[in-house]
């Protein structure tokens, strides 16, 4: 089993975590499933347990709230078959700086014809890798642009660039870009999706998030 996690902004003083699992297996197919957050001292804080529609997705998704600060994800499920199975993730839980903006984690996924985004923790067959960053506290006549690549590492040269919208949010202040790339001829490995976030044309901040096609 694969798990991963994503922060974006929540209300109060809480950050939001989405997280993804998955079966390693084809056909092992989830019947039921929990998570837990386990802060630094052990102690677990959130908890969130599977329901049958949740089950139906591919990856699984969850959505918990949690204080800002270091956790350990743990994910327990089990299979039609009975076998179970863990797998741990190590987040930090906040929502990223990027003076005077904040930015979400930035998540990977591919589009298919009649479908909407949909989240990917590895990609195989997907004729295209799209890249989904929320960016918060945008001032008012101010202009967020987003540079979107993929490289071999952090401050490598761009092997793909893409063409990248950023369109209103759920919040005045609150802005989406999203970019799509064609990765049918990008060779078996782990990569490097680059957002590089530009306020006025000034560079403000970067996230990044591993790319792995199998």
């Amino acid at each position: 089993m694969r798990a991963a996690a994503f922060t974006s902004r929540s209300t109060g003083d809480e950050v939001k975590v989405v997280a993804l699992f998955e079966e390693l297996e084809p056909g092992a197919a989830i019947t039921a499933a929990s998570i837990g957050l386990f802060d630094e001292k052990n102690t677990l804080k959130k908890q969130w347990t599977a329901q049958a529609a949740d089950l139906a997705r591919h990856p699984v998704m969850a959505a918990l709230t949690a204080a800002p600060g270091t956790y350990r994800m743990r994910v327990a499920a089990v299979d039609a078959s009975g076998r179970a199975g863990t797998a741990d993730y190590e987040l930090e839980a906040q929502v990223p700086r990027a003076d005077p903006l904040k930015l979400s984690a930035l998540v990977l996924g591919t589009q298919q014809q009649g479908t909407g985004f949909m989240p990917r923790l590895e990609f195989t067959a997907e004729p295209i890798a799209i890249g989904l960053l929320e960016i918060y506290g945008v001032p008012s006549g101010k202009t967020v642009t987003v540079d979107l690549d993929v490289t071999t590492s952090i401050e490598g040269s761009s092997i793909a660039t893409a063409q990248t919208t950023v369109s209103p949010g759920s919040a005045e202040d609150m802005r989406v870009a999203f970019g799509a790339f064609s990765i049918a001829g990008l060779a078996p490995g782990d990569y490097l999706m680059r957002a590089v976030v530009n306020l006025d044309g000034k560079p403000v901040g970067k996230v990044v998030r591993t790319l792995r096609k199998s």
